[in-house]
């Protein structure tokens, strides 16, 4: 704490899990020791898409005990990022975009592999402002998969998959498959001026 006490008393952020035994136990202690230094620490519930809403985050946390009323401080929520840098494999980096205004972030947490979850396919949201930024954070949190070697898949319709996008890498595999056939060839995806993607543009849909 030595260091926040030299940080003048400015606004602290306080960053928050959940899944930890005596949670909002830790929480307020957590809470009172920054209160102790003339900081003025607010809760944030940081859990990727587990609740869906900033409101739906709050009712997660008050699951676990954690409410403005018992920690005595306010709870931000908020679904908005921004970028703060990039991973040497050129990974963007982001944080929530109420934490980044904050003088300083305190970390209560764990790591351990996700309960109950082992899976080679999995889908995971994107929240962003359009489909460009999307597909290319997507593509950018793959890990060290070359870009050209993802094999992406568009769907326009899961009730009628006649026709579908796919990228470049999936060429061989459909070489192999007598029931598919390749009816167009390649082409860049196309966006329109919000960058959001263009409507299929096969006619054989």
């Amino acid at each position: 704490m030595r260091d926040l006490q030299q940080a003048q008393k400015r606004n602290s952020y306080f960053f928050s899990s959940c899944c930890i035994a005596s949670y909002a136990e830790i929480v307020k202690a957590t809470v009172q020791k920054l209160q102790e230094q003339g900081l003025r620490p607010f809760l944030f519930p940081a859990m990727g898409s587990h609740g869906s809403s900033s409101e739906g985050q709050k009712k997660v946390l008050e699951h676990y005990g954690v409410t403005e009323k018992d920690m005595g401080v306010p709870i931000q929520s908020s679904l908005e990022v921004v970028q703060i840098g990039e991973t040497e494999d050129k990974v963007p980096v982001y944080v929530d975009e109420l934490a980044s205004r904050a003088d300083h972030i305190v970390l209560i947490n764990r790591v351990k592999p996700h309960t109950e979850f082992e899976a080679e396919h999995a889908k995971i949201p994107l929240i962003l402002d359009n489909d460009h930024d999307a597909i290319h954070a997507a593509i950018g949190n793959t890990g060290l998969i070359p870009a050209e070697q993802l094999k992406i898949i568009r769907i326009k319709n899961t009730a009628n998959l006649g026709v579908v996008d796919v990228s470049d890498a999936y060429r061989s595999e459909l070489s192999k498959r007598p029931d598919l056939e390749l009816i167009d060839g390649s082409r860049p995806l196309a966006f329109d001026v919000n960058w959001n993607l263009t409507p299929f543009q096969n006619s054989k849909e």
